[in-house]
């Protein structure tokens, strides 16, 4: 697959979150999580479950973000 240069932040760390990320990463999207605990053990599983993906707080990740 080729180099990401798309972003997108997706709000939450839940199951639907972890399948959106999954999707969008797949069509090359780098993604940006909004978590209110960015380092709690659920959000880095999502987070190893999505290559290339990261954990921010709310704020941090919309940042970065093209898409939101």
């Amino acid at each position: 697959m080729s180099t990401s240069t798309k972003k997108a932040t997706i709000i939450g760390t839940g199951e639907v979150a972890q399948s959106l990320g999954q999707a969008l990463q797949k069509i090359g999207y780098t993604i940006f999580y909004g978590s209110r605990d960015p380092k709690a053990e659920k959000t880095l599983k999502v987070v190893a479950s999505v290559p290339g993906s990261s954990a921010h707080d709310f704020k941090t990740a919309v940042a970065a973000s093209e898409v939101k």
